[in-house]
């Protein structure tokens, strides 16, 4: 009993824990919320440009030596941009995520710094064995003795103008920006119109892009692991060799149905005056120089009998 009474009174201030005062805390929600649109609006932009820069690499394979060096050079440089912002951009979230954290963990200890005899106990503890696919339950702490005080500790954090100052600073940040418009390149054979040729490889050709994508991957791992282990000799021959070996294999998959295109281009351009070629940059980085004509070729692909015989 005296033991009883001596560790209730130890305990008598109540008990808090740093995560159920960041539950109860109004500014560490609408914070936390704040972030949200940013955050998916860079994790979007990141995706969407490395999207775009496979489709750039899948038309330069598909269409080989047809295409000027100088296309093949803006691609690395891109691809090299790209790998440099993604990296500010990881940086930038790394030291935004710490500075938030250190926000409200100095503004937390400046509260608990004024409140003598609390008790640093969480509310909830987890009650038996997780089982998979099914919710943890959770339940009061026996352990936890006196009032809670997690609501009124957040409500004096929550009251602090310095947290709100630092927040301000925080959330006025300017993110990183992977999603900058590119500029257009030129068309093949310098035609008036043209067609976006990833677009027609992700509508016609997605078992040879698969394919090679998968194989690519697989070879590409195994490198990685020879070189963790030490076997790294000639790393980066073996990987350009590599990407060399599924360019070859996209340009003599895709040659049938794009010869059988360009047949229809040729035929299309006696017809009207105009001429029409492929576009080895995707519309999502700027696309070609001219008229984009790629919806209307995408339903001709699809009607046309001499093409569908291609695609067989």
């Amino acid at each position: 009993m005296v033991m009883y009474l001596v560790f209730a009174l130890a305990h008598a201030g109540g008990f808090y824990s740093p995560m159920d005062i960041a539950n109860e805390s109004e500014r560490f929600t609408s914070a936390s919320a704040a972030l949200q649109a940013p955050v998916a609006a860079a994790q979007a932009a990141a995706q969407a440009r490395s999207l775009a820069l496979i489709d750039h690499e899948l038309a330069l394979d598909m269409l080989g030596s047809r295409v000027i060096d100088a296309e093949r050079e803006h691609h690395a440089v891109l691809r090299h941009e790209y790998q440099r912002g993604f990296s500010d951009l990881q940086s930038f979230t790394d030291t935004f995520v710490m500075d938030f954290d250190a926000a409200f963990t100095g503004a937390m200890q400046r509260v608990l710094g004024a409140t003598d005899g609390l008790t640093d106990c969480p509310r909830e503890v987890q009650q038996g064995q997780t089982l998979p696919g099914l919710p943890s339950r959770w339940v009061p702490n026996p352990a936890c003795v006196g009032p809670d005080k997690n609501g009124e500790l957040a409500a004096k954090m929550d009251a602090d103008a310095s947290l709100q100052a630092e927040l301000d600073a925080l959330l006025s940040r300017p993110w990183p920006d992977l999603s900058d418009a590119d500029g257009p390149g030129a068309p093949l054979d310098g035609a008036t119109q043209w067609v976006d040729l990833s677009r027609v490889a992700d509508a016609f050709l997605q078992s040879l892009v698969q394919s090679t994508a998968r194989s690519e991957a697989t070879e590409q791992s195994r490198l990685e692991l020879e070189r963790t282990e030490g076997a790294d000799d000639g790393y980066v021959d073996r990987l350009q060799s590599l990407r060399a070996v599924t360019a070859k294999k996209r340009n003599d998959g895709a040659a049938a149905l794009l010869q059988a295109i360009e047949r229809a281009f040729a035929a299309d351009a006696k017809r009207s005056g105009i001429s029409t070629s492929w576009c080895p940059r995707p519309s999502s980085l700027g696309g070609c120089v001219g008229a984009d004509v790629t919806d209307t070729w995408l339903t001709t692909i699809e009607t046309d009998r001499k093409i569908q015989k291609a695609r067989s």
